[in-house]
């Protein structure tokens, strides 16, 4: 198996190499992305962002914008006195977003939701900026050690909210538990997920990250050799247009770590297993039943 995880400059020749695929997969990518997390409207027409946070919640992040990603004001403070922070995007429009503070969502999974936008759109840039504010530059591999970071950040809670794309989303190279967890959950039109660079899995880090992704194809390369309980669990859960895994594991013994990760995907597709792994079952916990099986090398 071909492990790109701890290489920071490729080049052929004089020049380097940014991104490398396998199969048609993106299985590695060089880690520098200055652009901060964005919202784009591909809607067609005027459209209304909108974040809100739980209504139990006990989280106070101040929120900046920028339609630049360069000149900032401040949004507003989503807390116990201001509940909704809305912008009208124009067709096209980048919506850049940043806040200083450890996690979008508390333990008892109380969260500030969703970037919504009421029509088509797409995010992408550094995540990290939504942690670390303009310093999340010299940040790319730290969540700040809190779980449930970005538990459902990007979950579709109501109709008429459709999340078509998030390859251009950048997450740093480690976890934490539950910070990934139920992250697109119900983006049915979403057809490109981003990448996921872990080689260190924390518990539940992925667990229904994309439940319901019924318009997704190909699953992000999974590069992690080792898996942690439940770190995979229910992952692709009902994603009934996926045909196509590149999957890195070799220990995959911990607890539930695939436990349903496949149910209800599509019957037919491409499993590429590292070589080394021979312990994978058939079913919805392991290989689709239907699906083709081959080593990638």
């Amino acid at each position: 198996m071909i492990n790109f995880g701890n290489v920071d400059e490729w080049h052929i020749g004089n020049n380097e190499v940014e991104k490398a695929y396998l199969n048609g997969t993106l299985v590695w990518e060089k880690f520098y992305y200055p652009e901060p997390f964005y919202v784009k409207n591909t809607s067609g027409s005027t459209q209304q962002i909108r974040i809100w946070r739980g209504t139990n919640s006990n989280l106070n992040i101040t929120v900046q914008k920028s339609t630049d990603g360069v000149n900032w004001d401040t949004w507003g403070t989503i807390g116990t006195s201001n509940i909704f922070l809305t912008y009208n995007l124009s067709n096209g429009q980048k919506l850049y977003l940043r806040a200083n503070t450890k996690t979008w969502c508390d333990v008892s999974q109380q969260a500030i939701y969703q970037t919504h936008i009421n029509g088509m759109s797409e995010v992408g840039g550094n995540i990290l900026s939504l942690l670390y504010g303009s310093d999340f530059t010299g940040n790319e591999t730290s969540l700040r050690g809190e779980s449930y970071t970005f538990n459902g950040l990007f979950a579709q809670s109501e109709p008429g909210n459709p999340l078509i794309s998030a390859g251009n989303l950048i997450l740093p190279k480690n976890t934490t538990v539950h910070c990934y967890d139920q992250m697109f959950v119900g983006c049915t039109l979403l057809q490109s997920a981003p990448a996921l660079p872990a080689t260190s899995l924390a518990i539940f880090c992925y667990n229904e990250m994309f439940r319901g992704c019924s318009s997704l194809t190909v699953a992000p390369y999974l590069p992690a050799t080792t898996l942690t309980s439940y770190c995979y669990y229910r992952m692709f859960y009902n994603c009934t247009s996926l045909e196509r895994i590149v999957c890195n594991a070799v220990d995959i013994s911990a607890e539930k770590c695939t436990a349903g990760w496949l149910n209800n995907v599509n019957q037919t597709g491409i499993f590429y297993k590292n070589p080394s792994a021979i312990s994978w079952s058939s079913g919805i916990s392991g290989i689709p039943d239907g699906w083709t099986v081959q080593d990638a090398t």
